[in-house]
Order: C-alpha cells, then sequence, then structure tokens
C-alpha cells in the first residue's frame, strides 16, 4: 500500500496485537505516522473498520470478486458524491455499466466542495447520533471536586476523590 499510494499521516486500527507490538511502533515512528487505536472496551469506535471487513467478506464471496471489487471502488458515496476511484485517479473507470467515452476522460474534483460535503456529513451523522444517544458534554471538573472513579476491570466505582490538579484536554 504505502509503495503504491504513500506514506498516510494517520493509520486507524483496533488493539489487535499486530499494532500494539515493539516492531509496529518502530515501524510507525521510522515513517512518521500517527498511529489512532479505537478503545477496547466501547465497540462502537471500531465500527468503520467492523463495516469494512463485513463489505471485504461480502465481496470475496461473490462469483467474480474482482468484478465486485471494481463496482465497489467505483461506486460514489452518498457524503462525498464521487467514488474511490475517481478521487484516486481523477477520472470514471471503463466498468461492465455502459457508459460515454467522454465520462473516462480526466476531470479533476473540486477538493473544496468534497471538503465541505464530507465536513457536513460528519456534523449531521454526530448530531442526530448525540441525540438518538441522548449525548451531552460531561461538566468541567475544578480542584476540590468529589469524583468517583471505574476501571475496565473493577466491578465497582471507587470510593469519593478529590480533583488535586486541572488539567486542559481539546474538544
Amino acid at each position: 500500500m504505502i509503495s503504491r499510494w504513500g506514506i498516510p499521516e494517520t493509520l486507524v486500527s483496533d488493539n489487535g496485537p499486530q499494532f500494539t507490538c515493539d516492531e509496529f511502533d518502530v515501524f510507525v515512528k521510522t515513517y512518521g505516522i500517527k498511529h489512532v487505536s479505537s478503545s477496547p472496551h466501547f465497540h462502537q469506535s471500531n465500527g468503520e473498520a467492523e463495516r469494512a471487513v463485513q463489505i471485504a467478506k461480502n465481496i470475496i464471496r461473490q462469483k467474480d470478486p474482482f468484478l465486485a471489487l471494481l463496482s465497489y471502488r467505483d461506486t460514489p458515496t452518498s457524503s462525498l458524491g464521487y467514488s474511490p476511484k475517481e478521487l484516486m485517479l481523477s477520472r470514471k473507470v471503463r466498468t461492465t455499466v455502459p457508459g460515454l467515452p467522454s465520462m473516462l476522460q480526466p476531470k479533476w474534483p473540486n477538493g473544496s466542495q468534497i471538503q465541505h460535503n464530507d465536513s457536513r456529513t460528519k456534523s449531521d451523522q454526530a448530531y442526530h447520533f448525540n441525540k438518538t444517544q441522548g449525548a451531552t458534554d460531561l461538566p468541567v471538573l475544578h480542584l476540590g471536586n468529589n469524583v468517583r472513579m471505574k476501571l475496565d476491570n473493577d466491578k465497582q466505582w471507587s470510593p469519593a476523590g478529590t480533583v488535586v490538579k486541572e488539567s486542559v484536554y481539546p474538544r
């Protein structure tokens, strides 16, 4: 992948053993890749990867998996309005679906329009998810506030503690 498409800025993965070993840490540091992993106890955060695996399995089960993969990569996404192939090659590709030869000519997609569409779609999805799940912002903690916590393997909440230092994290 890297030799064909270049070094990615960010790589998102689950917490599988292949992504948590020392050899992989050396690899991402060598190439300057930011590695972001999903939360091991919050499976919703890994939904995109799980969906990709499901799509790949469905493609492999097809009578002609190469044609199925071509069709998948040539299907425009609703959020961007372009297919992955169009974004990579700046043109449509020839498939089994009949089309005009002029459609195969290179045509650069409007990058700012793609970014706008992507941002709008992500914002809409976040709004609807938060609305249906009842998500709200947590209150800011200040010095002296009483807090309780529960670690991953704990069955019960810890006794009340007190905030001794304030840290600011970007939202």
